[in-house]
């Protein structure tokens, strides 16, 4: 499976000719950056890479992974695209098939939030030809509940928030969890304000040597898995 970073949080998944996009199109928040305007005229003109059978899924509604009006503009232009948003009518636990994508979703606490900032929010695990990846998005660093998510299953690749660097139990359960790990959602800016992207690095430092293989994400677009089993490039 062939997987591109195409913004902060946003990742196009392509096998077999099936494309997933999964949180994008979305808007800017500071530090984070969006989907470039750029890609989402390719998104709604069916242009590479966003050409051929598309389906979108989104973790949560916070503008910096999806974008309402944005989406909008891509359902008119493509009506017959699948979508798979995050909803409290949901289920806490489902299965979707968007194309030739299963995409399992699990509704888990965001990282902590204002009150009115709360969300609906859910990890997923998306599966194809035997493969599978482990998206995080914002969930909170709970390594017991992400381990009730994986029931065992160890995934191709996973992506996290940089807040799971930060504690033992999830450093430990990274290197259950995946064969490869990419800590993505990372500020850009070598000069980020918010100090995220200074924390990831610190910490990638300070406990190398349980992070081994563990990549952080902080420039885009970056190509990765081109087949999880033999490898990446950036």
């Amino acid at each position: 499976m062939k997987i591109t970073l195409v913004c902060s949080c946003g990742l196009l998944m392509e096998s077999g000719g099936q494309k997933l996009l999964v949180d994008a199109p979305n808007s800017p928040l500071a530090p984070f950056y969006a989907f470039p305007d750029q890609a989402l005229q390719k998104l709604i003109s069916a242009q590479p890479p966003y050409d051929g059978a598309l389906a979108l899924a989104f973790t949560h509604a916070h503008e910096d992974h999806l974008c309402r009006e944005k989406l909008r503009r891509v359902l008119d232009a493509r009506p017959q695209t699948k979508v798979l948003l995050p909803d409290h009518a949901l289920p806490d636990t489902g299965e979707v098939h968007l194309g030739d994508f299963c995409v399992e979703f699990h509704r888990f606490a965001h990282i902590t939030v204002p009150k009115n900032l709360m969300t609906d929010h859910f990890v997923l695990l998306v599966k194809r030809d035997g493969e599978t990846v482990y998206i995080t998005a914002d969930a909170t660093p709970d390594a017991e509940r992400h381990r009730m998510v994986l029931a065992g299953r160890r995934c191709d690749a996973a992506f996290w928030n940089g807040l799971h660097l930060s504690y033992v139990e999830t450093r430990t359960l990274m290197r259950e969890a995946a064969e490869k790990n990419y800590v993505y959602h990372v500020p850009v800016d070598p000069a980020d304000t918010s100090g995220i992207r200074r924390k990831c690095e610190r910490n990638m430092q300070r406990f190398a040597s349980e992070l081994a293989g563990v990549v952080v994400l902080d420039r885009y677009p970056a190509v990765l898995c081109p087949d999880a089993r033999e490898g990446e490039s950036t």
